[in-house]
């Protein structure tokens, strides 16, 4: 069951500077993030969600500027709600993908496709998630 949802981005903060020790995960190079396209989230089937890792696992097996998988297993005693965000290596930047804010209940595994369409305009350092207020 996936559940489609447009996909905005807006550069959320500046973090302090990081320490340097994470490859470029994505090119600037790709194409502008499309404010039309989607981020596709999906329910993890019952054999992923056995196998993911607690928290949050990022994926990108063909490489750097192509499509990443960003999956969420609550592993804790709390509903909690989140998005998926990335980190500019530029200027330590967060960007993160408003709109896609998902409830995740404790013990229940989803994931987001992000596109290289939908990639920030600058390299980034790492993906992951952040909580949604």
């Amino acid at each position: 069951m996936a559940r489609r949802s447009r996909t905005s981005m807006i550069l959320a903060g500046v973090a302090l500077a990081g320490l340097g020790l994470l490859a470029p995960i994505s090119s600037a190079s790709a194409a502008a993030p499309d404010p039309e396209g989607t981020v596709t989230l999906q329910r993890a089937t019952t054999t992923t969600a056995a196998a993911a890792a607690c928290w949050t696992t990022i994926g990108q097996p063909n490489g750097n500027g192509t499509t990443i998988t960003v999956t969420y297993r609550n592993c804790g005693s709390s509903r909690v709600r989140i998005t998926p965000i990335a980190h500019a290596i530029a200027f330590d930047g967060t960007y993160t993908y408003v709109g896609n804010c998902t409830w995740f209940n404790p013990g229940q595994t989803m994931y987001w496709t992000v596109y290289p369409h939908q990639f920030p305009p600058v390299d980034t350092t790492g993906w992951g998630v952040t909580n949604c207020i």
